[in-house]
């Protein structure tokens, strides 16, 4: 956004009096993708606790307890095809 009055995120996130994570940092601590943990967003698994507005632009900002939520989903959430021996209700 050049030339806008906006501060950057890291701007904003170095004057929060809690510590909050970008969902590439989450990622990374996690050891997942981005795009990894923007699905357990979308999907409901992982809310963040702060969302900061700029512009049309919306930031999910995490806590150091969601960061340890998204840890714990890392090691239970498996994405993949389903066991064959399974089907879906009214699919034949």
């Amino acid at each position: 956004m050049a030339g806008s009055s906006e501060p950057s995120i890291d701007k904003i996130l170095n004057r929060m009096p809690v510590q909050l994570y970008s969902v590439g940092e989450v990622a990374k601590k996690v050891s997942r993708s981005t795009s990894t943990v923007r699905r357990w967003r979308k999907d409901g698994w992982l809310i963040p606790s702060f969302v900061y507005y700029m512009g049309d632009l919306r930031v999910p900002l995490y806590t150091e307890a969601d960061v340890e939520r998204a840890s714990t989903l890392s090691g239970t959430i498996r994405r993949g095809p389903k066991p064959s021996h399974l089907r879906v209700a009214g699919s034949g």
